[in-house]
């Protein structure tokens, strides 16, 4: 491993859940020297449950070393509420709440956070925060929309893409006239959180490995790192490479999986 690439970031949901093939490539690129490795997610799910998955998936710690392995948009959702003591209506599940939101204040909220949560999702949730949102806007110009992901869609626990939370925050955003601030990929304060985890000053030195064109490909480039690599897997649809959707920005290669993208880091850098 040469010194062009010091860390690389992986997205979990799509891109290596495929199988014991996927299990011994992440085995493989454990053991570069000197390579730094993260794994990043979307996920509205805790890190100790998320954990849980993998390992019961058979990813064991030579193929994801331990819970720091991982960063969430929610661990990064957190550090924000908690930074700007803001107090929230949280449009998440309730076992997420209980489980990663239970010591924060909701009590009079001044924003909201809207994140993966087909239970919250509905017209009387969705009413209840554009309610919020309007009057929390007459008296205050700081009003935020905390979108812990913006994706128009996900990839569901059938393994089919379903509607994501982006298009409710769009929703929230046009009838209340309050611009959402995007936590998770792919913001490029999320990428920065991730580097400076793994203590990355320079972001051309990392590469990103994952199946979203928007938020892997175009969200790891917009922050400036060196390489991006797109999976055919997950959330691919045939063309996404051509930029049709990234406003013309490429991913460094295309591949057909996390092996083929393993083998290329390995074999490249």
């Amino acid at each position: 491993m040469s010194n062009t690439i010091k860390a690389v970031l992986i997205d979990i949901s799509g891109t290596i859940l495929v199988g014991q093939e996927a299990i011994q490539a992440l085995q493989r690129l454990q053991q570069q020297q000197n390579l730094k490795i993260l794994f990043l997610t979307n996920s509205s799910t805790s890190h100790a449950a998320l954990l849980q998955q993998l390992r019961s998936a058979g990813f064991d710690e030579s193929a994801i070393t331990n819970i720091n392995s991982i960063m969430t948009r929610v661990f990064q959702l957190q550090k924000k509420i908690s930074y700007t003591k803001q107090t929230a209506s949280i449009l998440l599940e309730d076992a997420l709440i209980e489980s990663e939101f239970n010591e924060l204040d909701m009590n009079d909220p001044n924003c909201v956070v809207v994140g993966l949560a087909p239970n919250k999702l509905n017209y009387q949730r969705l009413n209840e925060a554009y309610r919020l949102l309007a009057k929390l806007k007459s008296s205050s110009n700081d009003t935020t929309i905390d979108c812990s992901i913006q994706s128009k869609s996900h990839l569901g626990c059938n393994r089919e893409l379903s509607l994501g939370p982006g298009r409710f925050v769009s929703l929230l955003e046009q009838s209340s006239g309050v611009t959402a601030h995007v936590i998770g990929k792919p913001s490029s304060n999320f990428y920065n959180e991730a580097l400076s985890v793994l203590g990355i000053d320079d972001p051309s030195q990392a590469l990103m490995v994952g199946d979203d064109v928007v938020g892997d490909v175009k969200g790891a480039l917009d922050a400036g790192l060196g390489h991006a690599i797109l999976v055919k897997t997950g959330k691919y649809t045939a063309g996404d490479e051509n930029g049709n959707k990234t406003e013309g920005i490429l991913p460094t290669l295309t591949v057909g999986s996390i092996v083929d993208a393993v083998d290329y880091i390995c074999s490249n850098f």
